[in-house]
């Protein structure tokens, strides 16, 4: 438990690192001229096939793998692996700027307390704007820094679930319950342009994710390591 701790905060501590690293190299080169971001070289095709530039569209869609710790106010937080996809769509302003919807939906293992089970789920959806630098003279590689912000639907499926209700003693729930919390976060990736249409992008996030009122339980506040690997078409 301890190492598995340690583990998600040396992710974070990285990812972070990573970014100022990134963002202080950035602002000791030049930076682009007007030219380039009003009518980028024709170098930039991979990354933007369209010649209008307002029908830059991307989506990526692939797989999501989260390290979080979940609990409430009847049970401490505990080790999460949660899995699921990921989609994201949305437009590129030029090859240096995108923006774009990045949702998912991550399910979670069944945690069992005696004869009380519940397993959860997380439901990101969060506004995203992406800084792309380039690794190659094409852009077939870039280097993707991104800050985001948004909500998160926490849920959970409860099987005999034991709470205590003041002044009437323990209770079981069955169901599902779910709320709605505040996430922010920042992520770096690594994007591949296979041709002007088709690429690859893996990833990692680390997200704060706001204590969530459900209707029984509170699940308390969590800092999630977020793995992506998601395939992606130009149009």
């Amino acid at each position: 438990m301890i190492m598995k701790t340690t583990s998600l905060r040396a992710a974070c501590a990285l990812i972070t690192g990573l970014l100022i690293a990134s963002v202080s190299a950035l602002a000791q080169t030049a930076p682009p001229s007007p030219a380039e971001f009003s009518s980028p070289p024709a170098d930039t095709s991979l990354v933007l096939p369209s010649s209008n530039p307002k029908l830059n569209f991307f989506v990526e869609v692939g797989a999501l793998y989260c390290d979080t710790k979940l609990g409430d106010q009847y049970r401490a937080k505990d080790s999460s692996n949660l899995y699921g996809i990921g989609v994201v769509a949305g437009y590129r302003l030029n090859a240096w700027h995108r923006f774009a919807l990045d949702a998912g939906f991550m399910g979670g293992e069944e945690k069992k307390f005696g004869s009380s089970k519940v397993t959860y789920a997380e439901i990101p959806v969060l506004v995203r704007y992406d800084l792309c630098i380039p690794l190659a003279k094409d852009r077939r590689c870039e280097l993707r820094l991104s800050p985001m912000a948004g909500f998160c639907a926490v849920g959970a499926n409860y099987d005999k679930y034991e709470i205590r209700r003041t002044g009437y003693g323990y209770s079981y729930i069955d169901g599902n319950d779910s709320a709605a919390a505040l996430a922010v976060g920042a992520g770096v990736g690594l994007a591949v342009h296979f041709t002007p249409r088709f690429s690859l992008d893996v990833g990692a996030r680390c997200l704060s994710i706001d204590s969530a009122d459900l209707k029984y339980t509170e699940i308390k506040s969590q800092t999630a390591l977020v793995l992506s690997i998601n395939f992606g078409c130009k149009f």
